[in-house]
């Protein structure tokens, strides 16, 4: 009974929220349709264009007009300052040499009135206007300083009326103060310009000091992304840069180091941010574009209802495939299922020290393999200065991993399990290299690869990528040699993680034969392709599927015929960096930042003066 009486009162409260909402709307819109041009004037303060939304007022501004015009206004204080009015006569029923008691109210008002309709520059002229100034007629004592007086008027028909200062302070209902301070102040019969908010403040940042912040700013190493450096001009900070922030930190604790004076972050950021096109390296994350893509669409049209429908039964057909093949070796030990990724960039050296910020890096990229069954892990890891990471890189690896599973006579059937990466996994090249090399094979009779949905992955190698980064914490990595002992050590239990250092004698052109094998060239095919089994039994042809769903059909693509020979590598020697991250590099050891061990491992790096330094990673290179 309370389980039914809670959801009863969750719905009422649910009722009445969107009862107030429509009845809010429709008072809105009785509003916009029955109010009159005059109204609907006053109503746009507060509605918006939509009539539905609230326009923020700028109160500042309204305070200051409300303050120039002597309306009644509050201060920031909470203060309320009552509106400008005539004060009391103050001369009524005294000795007045100017006879101001004279003065009929109805002439007070007019001046008033007049005075209040001028600008804030024209008040302070008429002021001006009428006062004259003349030299003192007698002085009441010897020591008296003051050598000239103020003869202040009013308008009297064409002409001009003398008037004491208290009555024209009460008129006006401005203070002596004020009078006085104009008038004193006026030259060539103006007024003093009005220097609020136009003089330079006391705590302006130096030219100097901002030119400190600009020129740290253009030493930090910012480089264009690889994937987008064609269509845009913006410049990436490494990912150990995490914010701005950060990087004003950075500034901060260098400058305050070298006795250099430093601007506030407010500064800081607004030179970032106004005069830098410069913005930070997130690494990738798996995300899904059409699960957000869906979220906000138009569910009743019946297109984008199915294609949700049809989105969400095949995460689930992957997740539920995947996790039975996770669990095969149970049942039938003859198969092995392994998952395979990259892990983010690993950019060397690598350390909290201050002195790293300011250097480029040497990119070093690693390539995990995870077995389900045996809980193996294998890692091969190479520098940027040895290959890339595209198609030809990760096939060539993968054969290396697949004839050392083809060494366990126990293994007949191998399951692969991998990301949807078109540059590296998803593709000819990949494909050509698994059935080429399955021929090969003594003990394996199938390989079948699977590529899971981007954003919906869940890999057991992600654990292997988060164990490595969790050892990281308060290390200091000097070369790209040292990462064989990070990966090595890792993990102790149940076994460490085993590990290969590529060279670019290790990658061979795979891609040659890898755009023709197949017949028709799986032209308009290869972004769709979900799962891949290649049998040992049938060299002519593979399988392929669409989809992980159980129900979904699959069908044969024929394998040409091509010419068998040794194949070529990728490279001849090791690939140059760019000159300005190897003099990086150099400086650092040169300033014992790099001890001298490792010294000679960066200096056979070869460098050009052509070679482009690059992001080596985007966060958009995984989408579909």
């Amino acid at each position: 009974m309370k389980k039914k009486t809670s959801q009863i009162r969750k719905k009422t409260g649910k009722n009445k929220k969107k009862k107030r909402k429509e009845s809010s709307k429709n008072k809105n819109r009785e509003l916009l349709e029955n109010n009159t041009e005059e109204n609907l004037d006053t109503e746009n303060e507060n509605v918006g264009e939509k009539g539905l939304k609230r326009v923020k007022k700028n109160t500042r501004k309204e305070r200051a007009l409300s303050k120039q015009t002597g309306k009644e206004y509050v201060r920031k204080d909470g203060q309320l300052v009552p509106e400008k009015s005539i004060q009391p006569n103050p001369c009524k029923g005294k000795k007045c040499g100017n006879n101001c008691e004279n003065v009929t109210e109805e002439k007070r008002q007019q001046v008033f009135k007049h005075f209040w309709t001028l600008t804030p520059e024209r008040r302070r002229d008429w002021l001006v206007g009428m006062t004259d100034k003349g030299n003192v007629k007698r002085k009441r004592s010897s020591s008296e300083l003051r050598s000239y007086t103020y003869k202040y008027c009013i308008t009297d028909g064409e002409g001009k009326r003398s008037v004491c200062l208290q009555f024209l302070a009460a008129t006006l209902d401005i203070s002596q103060k004020c009078i006085y301070y104009t008038v004193k102040n006026a030259s060539s019969g103006s007024a003093k310009e009005d220097l609020r908010g136009k003089c330079e403040p006391h705590n302006k940042t130096k030219p100097s000091t901002k030119e400190s912040a600009v020129n740290f700013i253009i030493s930090l190493p910012a480089v264009p992304s690889h994937y987008c450096r064609h269509d845009s001009t913006r410049v990436y900070l490494p990912q150990e840069y995490k914010n701005i922030a950060h990087v004003y930190s950075v500034y901060k604790e260098r400058n305050v180091k070298a006795g250099i004076d430093i601007v506030s972050e407010k500064i800081f950021r607004k030179i970032f941010s106004e005069e830098f096109n410069i913005s930070f390296h997130v690494p990738k994350k798996d995300k899904c574009l059409k699960c957000l893509q869906l979220q906000h669409a138009d569910l009743s049209d019946p297109k984008k209802k199915k294609e949700k429908k049809d989105h969400e039964t095949e995460k689930e057909e992957s997740f539920n495939r995947f996790s039975t093949h996770k669990s095969i070796h149970k049942t039938d030990p003859s198969t092995l299922c392994a998952s395979f990724d990259l892990e983010k960039v690993l950019n060397t050296p690598h350390g909290e020290s201050m002195l790293l910020y300011y250097s480029r890096k040497i990119a070093v990229y690693n390539l995990c393999f995870y077995e389900n069954g045996t809980r193996r892990v294998t890692c091969y890891y190479w520098d940027e200065s040895n290959g890339k990471r595209g198609a030809n890189e990760i096939a060539s690896i993968l054969h290396r991993y697949i004839k050392s599973v083809d060494e366990r006579e126990n293994i007949k059937h191998l399951l692969l399990y991998c990301d949807c990466c078109p540059g590296q996994n998803r593709n000819r090249t990949v494909l050509a290299m698994i059935h080429s090399t399955l021929q090969e094979c003594n003990n394996l009779q199938t390989i079948q690869i699977n590529y899971l949905l981007t954003g919906h992955t869940y890999m057991p190698v992600d654990s292997v990528h988060a164990v490595i980064e969790n050892n990281l914490k308060k290390t200091i990595i000097h070369a790209p040699s040292q990462w064989y002992t990070v990966f090595a050590t890792a993990r102790k239990e149940p076994f460490p993680y085993e590990v290969e250092a590529m060279t670019f004698e290790s990658f061979n052109r795979w891609d040659v034969d890898g755009d023709k094998y197949f017949k028709g060239n799986l032209t308009g095919k290869i972004s769709k392709v979900r799962v891949v089994t290649v049998k040992k039994n049938k060299p002519s042809m593979i399988s392929i599927k669409d989809s992980m769903n159980v129900n979904a059909k699959s069908y044969n693509v024929e394998v040409q015929s091509k010419t068998k020979g040794p194949l070529m590598p990728c490279y001849r020697s090791r690939l140059p960096i760019a000159e300005a991250k190897y003099n990086d590099l150099m400086k650092l050891c040169k300033d014992k930042v790099i001890p001298a061990p490792f010294h000679h491992e960066y200096s056979i790096i070869p460098k050009a003066t052509n070679a482009k330094d690059t992001l080596p990673e985007s966060d958009i290179e995984d989408d579909e």
